[in-house]
């Protein structure tokens, strides 16, 4: 049989990036999306921005053209954001959602006539921030629990067409996610200053 096909986003670094590692070291075809080109990896790289409609439908029809079809998707793009919710600018939060939520809605739903056709897999990667909620990152785990409806419901869509739906729920890894993370800037008295640096 030939090896089964992955498209793999937010490759570039973190979870994603070990992901990709380690599925292509154990023999599956992985393109490993990003928003910023790598290199010098052992997967292909593929320039898709989950937040663009258009890159991700040329993305996804890409990897699709380039292997004959589409096993599984693995969603990781994602970033973190902190902050109090009275302070959080909306604009900050609807990124948030719009990247964590909505980017990893667009790829699959791109993807999925491939899936279909290969009886194939979706694998989210949410967080535990999906299961209960995270004070000062409030609109991370909003992102993250719209992510866990969404693919409970999904599930039941995709099962009768033999497509699986796998939500990953880790909680705290070594990577740079955390001091990468953005922090909401706050001027004059800050009431939450002592809970947040705690």
């Amino acid at each position: 049989m030939a090896p089964q096909v992955v498209l793999l986003t937010g490759a570039s670094t973190g979870i994603g990036r070990s992901c990709a590692d380690h599925l292509t070291a154990r023999g599956y075809r992985v393109t490993g999306a990003s928003r910023r080109a790598v290199n010098d990896v052992g997967w292909s790289p593929l320039v898709l921005v989950v937040d663009d409609d258009e890159s991700v439908r040329r993305g996804v029809a890409q990897v699709v053209a380039d292997h004959d079809g589409l096993d599984a998707v693995v969603l990781c793009a994602g970033w973190g954001l902190a902050g109090s919710v009275e302070q959080t600018p909306l604009s900050e939060a609807r990124a948030q959602l719009e990247t964590n939520f909505f980017g990893a809605v667009r790829v699959v739903v791109a993807a999925l006539p491939a899936l279909r056709q290969r009886r194939g897999k979706v694998i989210l990667m949410s967080s535990i921030g999906g299961l209960i909620g995270i004070p000062f990152q409030a609109y991370y785990s909003a992102s993250k629990f719209a992510l866990e409806g969404w693919a409970e419901a999904l599930a039941l869509e995709v099962k009768p067409h033999g497509v699986q739906v796998t939500l990953v729920e880790p909680g705290n890894f070594r990577t740079d996610f955390t001091g990468s993370r953005r922090i909401v800037e706050v001027e004059g008295a800050d009431p939450y200053a002592d809970e947040r640096t705690r």
